[in-house]
C-alpha cells in the first residue's frame, strides 16, 4: 500500500510504501488444500499419514515430520518422511489436534 505524507500546507512531501510477504500464507493456503485434495480421493490411512508429512515438509524445510494416532489414550506411530534417519540433532514439537468442541480427537 501506498501512503501520503503531507506538511501542515497539505503539500505532498513524501509517499510511504508498506509491503508484505505473503509467501508463507500462500504455502499454508497451498499445504490446506492439497490435504484436503488427497482426502478427498480417499487414500488408505498410511498413505494420508505420508501425504501429510511430504506437504508439511514442503513448507518447513529442512523438518522432519511424524505423526501419531492415538489408540487407547496411548500415541502410536502413524507415519514419518522418508529422510528422518538423516536428521541429527532435531528438535521435537507436537500438537494435539482436536475437535471443535475441545474434545480429543479420536
Amino acid at each position: 500500500s501506498i501512503s501520503p505524507v503531507y506538511d501542515v500546507l497539505a503539500h505532498l512531501q513524501n509517499l510511504v510504501m508498506t509491503f508484505s510477504d505473503i509467501t508463507e500464507e500462500r504455502q499454508i493456503r497451498q499445504l490446506e488444500g492439497n490435504i484436503l485434495a488427497a482426502m478427498c480421493s480417499s487414500p488408505p490411512f498410511h498413505e494420508m499419514g505420508e501425504i501429510i508429512c511430504r506437504n508439511i515438509e514442503s513448507v518447513l524445510n529442512e523438518s522432519h515430520v511424524s505423526l501419531f494416532a492415538l489408540r487407547n489414550g496411548m500415541p502410536i506411530h502413524w507415519a514419518s518422511s522418508s529422510h528422518g534417519a538423516e536428521i541429527q540433532n532435531a528438535q521435537s514439537w507436537s500438537a494435539t489436534i482436536r475437535q471443535r468442541d475441545g474434545a480429543p480427537a479420536a
